[in-house]
């Protein structure tokens, strides 16, 4: 028994240490949202009270473009990890939300947690990054099949921004909306 103790206090588990890292982040008021859950992003948002409106759709994007079987192959996927993002105006990897009157970028932990058997969460950033008016957001360009999801994102009407997304229903959900 003392042993077991012993062990925990000087050799805790990965376990303790993820809960350890679940309370530090809750503290700091981010909002957790499973990754690839259908309606997440939307369902979190709306529970969290952070918007006066009602989110229809959510979903993370990342700035550039989706790298190709022949960049990853060949590297050619770093170098444009690399370059500076198209937009100083919104980070890297974003959370978009649409309501039903404006847009709202969040920013977000670039850490993503999931080993393989738990499903992987995303911790958004409470403040607002970015904030725009509906119907002067737009995807264009969205993808009609295939492995690659690379589009342009166009805010406030005169800024145009290609992003990518990794595939997830919530993301795909909220391009189809704003591609409309």
């Amino acid at each position: 028994m003392w042993w077991d103790v012993v062990i925990d206090v000087f050799a805790p588990t990965r376990e303790v240490r993820s809960v350890e890292r679940l309370v530090e982040k809750v503290e700091a008021g981010k909002l957790a949202v499973e990754f690839r859950s259908p309606g997440a992003f939307a369902r979190r948002l709306n529970q969290s009270g952070w918007l006066d409106d009602e989110v229809i759709e959510a979903g993370l994007l990342r700035q550039g473009k989706a790298p190709s079987v022949i960049g990853l192959v060949t590297g050619l996927a770093l170098i444009q990890l690399l370059r500076p993002r198209p937009s100083k105006s919104l980070p890297r990897e974003f959370v978009l939300a649409a309501t039903a009157d404006r847009v709202v970028a969040f920013a977000m932990s670039p850490l993503r947690e999931g080993d393989g058997t738990t499903d992987t969460v995303v911790w958004i950033k409470p403040e607002e990054r970015g904030s725009w008016p509906r119907e002067l957001v737009r995807v264009i360009d969205p993808p009609t099949g295939g492995r690659l999801r690379d589009a342009t994102l166009e805010l406030g009407g005169a800024e145009r921004i290609p992003v990518s997304w990794d595939g997830d229903d919530s993301t795909g959900a909220l391009v189809k909306l704003l591609g409309s």
